[in-house]
């Protein structure tokens, strides 16, 4: 088993090497998946592949003829060509266990944020505009209602995190598990839709997958049946959200606030109107896709367990009779996968990260 990594993880540790090594396997880290050297056949031999920051094409698999297996660093597979994938008999799988902890917690503080203005008071003291008569900021979180959209792996690390804090922790995922520990013990209120949780949540924290369904659900429509001087914060992906609809929203002054963490391109352009909008008020914060690699850990846990997914993926390829306890948590393109021995059990323990994409395909 020989993986290559193109352009590495994060630059913490060598944990992708260290599992694939002690799976008995070879790592080699490139710094480019290069043209040239498939021209020149030199990933010939290449079980499997880890990508970053790279739009892994159906030509870009083509060039990869021993590949078997391929994974980002992280959750997303927006930018992966399952389709071209599946074709040429490639599994797919990402990686969800990283940075749960991490995304919540950066979720929380950017909401913080926003509503205190504390960057804003931060400047404040630096100009010396000390004085008493400060205007009143918000209500106090005590006597608000959160409401989280996506209840998966992010999802349901943020609620217990937010009971005592808020007064009422609402949600709504399309593809619900009524029977996860959260639920059960009381830590989220489902919601039956998702105008629901819009009608009674004074801020939004957006946690769900981008999918054809998905995508833009937070529009105008939307951000009208929120409460006057509500926030939504955004550390999902960027495509989830109308970014002209949610400035028009700003704008009017119906919302109080948002934060974003992740845009629509990226890196979002400095000449865009939402920039425009942030550099003259204070209620528009940014970050730069930080939130899953926000904690050292997090960091660690991307480079370790995007390996650990992508061995085992390798591993399901050259054993079908896998127990299904081994395979990949987040199989993208399952359907590969449906006719083996461990699919039944593997599918009925399927994981948050893994249900809604067989709830989506009517597969479970």
């Amino acid at each position: 088993m020989k993986i290559v990594s193109f352009g590495g993880g994060c630059k913490v540790g060598q944990g992708d090497a260290d599992v694939v090594k002690k799976a008995g396997g070879e790592f080699e880290l490139l710094p480019v998946f290069n043209d040239v050297d498939a021209a020149a056949d030199r990933y010939r031999g290449v079980t499997a592949a880890l990508f970053r920051r790279f739009t892994v094409s159906r030509e870009t698999l083509l060039k990869l003829p021993d590949c078997i297996a391929v994974a980002r660093y992280g959750a997303g597979l927006e930018t992966v060509d399952l389709e071209a994938a599946t074709d040429l008999g490639i599994l797919v799988v990402s990686n969800h266990t990283y940075g749960p902890d991490a995304v919540s917690s950066w979720a929380k503080s950017l909401f913080h944020t926003v509503r205190g203005e504390i960057h804003t008071w931060h400047q404040t003291v630096l100009d010396g505009d000390w004085h008493d008569d400060y205007p009143i900021i918000s209500k106090p979180v005590s006597t608000l209602t959160a409401g989280v959209v996506g209840l998966g792996t992010i999802g349901q690390t943020l609620v217990p995190q937010l009971q005592g804090e808020f007064k009422r922790v609402v949600g709504y995922d399309l593809y619900a598990d009524k029977s996860a520990a959260v639920v059960k013990a009381g830590f989220v209120e489902l919601m039956d839709d998702l105008e629901s949780l819009l009608e009674v949540a004074n801020v939004v924290f957006i946690h769900c997958a981008q999918t054809s369904i998905t995508t833009k659900m937070f529009n105008k429509s939307a951000f009208e049946r929120l409460p006057q001087g509500a926030y939504v914060i955004n550390c999902a992906r960027g495509g989830l959200l109308d970014e002209k609809a949610l400035l028009e929203a700003l704008e009017s002054g119906h919302l109080g606030g948002a934060a974003m963490d992740v845009y629509g391109q990226e890196p979002p352009l400095p000449d865009s109107r939402l920039f425009e909008y942030a550099r003259t008020h204070r209620n528009l914060l940014f970050s730069p896709h930080i939130a899953g690699l926000s904690t050292e850990q997090a960091r660690l846990n991307l480079n370790a367990h995007s390996a650990e997914v992508l061995v085992r993926a390798v591993r399901l390829q050259q054993d079908p009779d896998l127990h299904w306890q081994e395979w990949p948590k987040s199989i993208a393109n399952f359907s590969m996968v449906d006719g083996l021995p461990g699919y039944r059990d593997w599918k009925a323990n399927a994981q948050p990260c893994m249900r809604w994409r067989l709830l989506q395909a009517g597969a479970l």
